[in-house]
C-alpha cells in the first residue's frame, strides 16, 4: 500500500509540474489542493510549493501562512532535504533582508537534496528578486486579488 502511495503522490507531482510548466493556474491549483489533501503530510515541501503559488495569485497572506507552516513543521527534521525546504520558506518570507536572502540561498545550495524538491523550490535569480519584490508590494498597496490577473504573473 505504501508503494502504490509513493507512485500515486510521484504521478500528482508530475502532473502539477506540467501544469506549473504550461501555466495553466486553474489545474495546477485544482491538482494541488486535491494533492495536499491526500499526501501533504508525507511530502511537507509542496506546502511551500503552494505557498509560492499563493503569492503568484495575488493571496500574498496565505502564502506567507504556508511558508510559516512549512518551515514550523520542518524545524525539528535535521535532514538535507527538510533544511533546504526550511532555508526556502525562511528565504520567502525574508524578501526584504538581502543579509537573510544570501545566507540562506548559499546555504542551500551546498545540499545535495531530491531532485522533486530543488525543481518544485527553485530560489529565484538575484535579478528577478527586485522584480518579485517590486511586484509583490506593488500587489499589497492595491490591494487586489483578481485570479485572472494571476497567470500573468504565474512565472516562479
Amino acid at each position: 500500500m505504501k508503494l502504490f502511495r509513493a507512485i500515486s503522490a510521484r504521478i500528482a507531482m508530475a502532473f502539477i509540474a506540467s501544469d506549473r510548466k504550461d501555466g495553466d493556474f486553474v489545474s495546477l491549483r485544482r491538482r494541488l489542493d486535491s494533492f495536499l489533501e491526500k499526501h501533504g503530510d508525507d511530502y511537507p515541501f509542496m506546502l511551500a510549493f503552494d505557498g509560492l503559488v499563493l503569492s503568484s495569485a495575488e493571496r500574498g497572506e496565505e502564502g506567507t501562512r504556508r511558508f510559516t507552516q512549512c518551515w514550523e513543521l520542518l524545524a525539528d527534521d535535521e535532514s538535507f532535504n527538510a533544511r533546504y525546504v526550511s532555508l526556502f520558506c525562511r528565504f520567502m518570507l525574508n524578501l526584504q533582508d538581502e543579509q537573510i536572502r544570501i545566507s540562506a540561498r548559499e546555504e542551500a545550495s551546498r545540499l545535495k537534496v531530491d531532485s522533486w524538491i530543488s525543481w518544485f523550490l527553485n530560489f529565484p535569480p538575484e535579478e528577478k528578486l527586485e522584480d518579485i519584490i517590486r511586484e509583490r508590494t506593488e500587489k499589497s498597496e492595491m490591494g487586489k486579488t483578481r485570479q485572472s490577473e494571476a497567470s500573468a504573473s504565474f512565472d516562479f
